[in-house]
């Protein structure tokens, strides 16, 4: 039985929900209460609508027969059909009821059931539906008792009822009846509409709780992370800072107040936070050769309104008492009046980088010394051979011999040059190209020493080469002076040679210009047999630069182009 009358309730339950959920607030709670309503009302009805045709059939009343069986025919349509929408079930429900109550009225007279059926169906019009149903039952009640008013004042209802009353007991009851029930539609959908406007509200706070506790969570989760990664990157930079013994400080200058990120024992053997807590602490510590100097440095940075940074090298006494060298370098925060607040900087421990420094550069100036001494004796070297080759150009019968003896030993003076400059100057990768070719040209034309005067211009530009390019570069050069030292100012009293080196985006130009007797006519072929010329072609192939000669109112220039990142690098 009880098993029963749970299927029972899941059926009719099922059938007037029609699927909707709590979520949808006055909806879903009428057609429950219509559910609840229906499920308690039928077997309540049987028992009275049975009574009722019993009552019926004495009296002879067939009426009330066919309404009790109308209405309760209804009720089990309305509960037990699954495929009729829930509205429609309810006008159902309503039309039935509606047919039981004009029959109880026409036939029991106002005194019956009629009219307290009349209330309670706009009370179940409120509930079950809405405020326009209660006013359209209220509309429906009035417009009966009229009715029945009317069949009473025009004798129409033919004694039906056989129930005598007085005419203002009727109007009392049907006026009571549509107080009653007019108050009722008002005040119940008000009470609904209430309870309503409070969940939603209630929901409305609560969807705003859940939002604003998933943010809290998302802000404690992200604080979390934050936190943890944090917390990761300050041990890693303790590790580092230990690693690479460096220290971070920052110094309140309001209350002279410094902190350190480092404990005790991690940094100079110092508890750091207690020792070196103040200016003159830190101070006391460097040592009397500089200490001076570092705070006079650190006070003028600090009264400069417009100076943001501090940095410098100094030798800091730890506990055992030896020195270590320190760099220090901080940023200096200051106010909108560029008074100076706090200082935040980096101490670290240089010592082994300074003594590397010092070994390297002992190093190198070994090195450099070495090469220096290299570079000189090459030079002694290559001016010995010239000078054998010049003596033996001198005592050479053969004037073509010497001739070639003495180009040879320009060409190894040019040489020795570039080792002379190395020699003398501090870098032994680049030479000044300028200087190089001047003292170069200068050279040989003392070297020939003949009566023609002859006025050297130099025009150059601060142009700077390796080795491997400067010495093909001045042999170029001395083969050009040599040939117009020997041809161009045949049968002239004086000369002039001008020189311009220039670099535009990468690229060197050379340029000698002499105002001798110019190019001779078969000057290409005497180029093929030339041994100088021969020499120019081989070694502008080497800088893989180009050549080429131009001769106008006799004024020869040749001009020499190549690349200051070739190959050759």
């Amino acid at each position: 039985m009880n098993n029963l009358w749970r299927r029972y309730k899941y059926r009719v339950t099922t059938n007037c929900l029609d699927g909707h959920l709590p979520s949808e607030g006055h909806l879903y709670w009428r057609n429950r209460l219509f559910a609840f309503s229906l499920i308690y009302m039928l077997p309540i009805f049987f028992l009275l609508f049975t009574l009722s045709i019993f009552t019926a059939i004495s009296s002879g009343l067939m009426f009330i027969i066919y309404a009790d069986i109308l209405a309760f025919t209804a009720l089990l349509f309305v509960a037990f059909s699954s495929k009729i929408h829930v509205y429609y079930r309810k006008i159902v429900f309503f039309i039935s009821g509606y047919i039981l109550i004009a029959v109880l009225l026409f036939t029991k007279g106002p005194i019956g059931p009629a009219l307290i059926f009349m209330l309670v169906i706009s009370i179940f019009a409120i509930l079950f539906m809405n405020r326009s149903a209660g006013y359209a039952t209220l509309f429906i009640n009035i417009s009966l008792c009229v009715l029945y008013e009317l069949g009473i004042r025009l004798d129409l209802l033919g004694g039906l009822s056989g129930i005598s009353y007085p005419d203002y007991s009727w109007i009392l009851l049907a006026t009571n009846l549509a107080g009653v029930n007019l108050l009722m539609v008002i005040l119940l959908p008000t009470l609904l509409d209430g309870l309503q406007e409070t969940i939603k509200k209630q929901k409305l706070l609560e969807s705003k709780l859940h939002t604003k506790q998933n943010s809290i969570l998302k802000s404690a989760n992200l604080l979390r992370k934050k936190s943890e990664t944090l917390e990761l990157v300050n041990q890693r930079y303790k590790t580092i800072s230990q690693l690479v013994r460096e220290a971070v400080w920052h110094w309140n200058m309001n209350d002279d107040n410094r902190t350190w990120s480092f404990e005790e024992g991690n940094f100079f053997g110092y508890n750091m936070q207690e020792e070196l807590s103040t200016l003159k602490s830190w101070s006391d510590k460097i040592h009397p050769d500089e200490a001076e100097d570092v705070v006079d440095t650190l006070l003028s940075a600090i009264n400069s309104e417009s100076q943001t940074q501090w940095e410098m090298e100094y030798q800091f006494r730890a506990r055992n008492g030896e020195y270590v060298n320190i760099s220090d370098r901080a940023l200096i925060n200051r106010s909108a009046d560029g008074s100076p607040i706090q200082m935040l900087g980096v101490m670290q421990d240089i010592t082994s980088f300074k003594k590397t420094e010092e070994t390297i550069r002992e190093a190198l100036a070994e090195k450099e010394t070495l090469l220096s001494e290299i570079h000189h004796r090459v030079k002694n070297n290559l001016a010995v051979v010239s000078g054998l080759l010049e003596l033996q150009a001198l005592q050479a019968n053969n004037e073509d011999l010497s001739r070639q003896l003495l180009d040879s030993t320009m060409r190894i003076k040019s040489m020795a040059s570039i080792h002379e400059q190395l020699y003398q100057s501090k870098s032994f990768s680049h030479i000044n190209l300028g200087n190089s070719l001047e003292q170069l040209i200068r050279t040989i034309v003392s070297t020939y020493q003949t009566a023609i005067d002859i006025e050297l211009i130099f025009d150059n530009e601060d142009v700077f080469l390796n080795m491997n390019k400067t010495v093909p570069c001045s042999l170029i050069v001395n083969e050009v002076i040599t040939n117009i030292m020997k041809h161009a100012f045949t049968g002239y009293k004086m000369g002039t040679i001008h020189t311009t080196i220039s670099e535009k985006e990468d690229q060197i130009t050379i340029s000698v210009t002499d105002n001798g007797s110019g190019l001779p006519d078969d000057f290409g072929e005497e180029s093929k047999k030339n041994m100088g010329l021969f020499l120019i072609e081989t070694l502008t192939n080497q800088l893989e630069g180009k050549h080429f000669y131009s001769s106008e109112n006799n004024r020869t220039t040749f001009t020499l182009t190549f690349s200051n990142s070739s190959s050759l690098d």
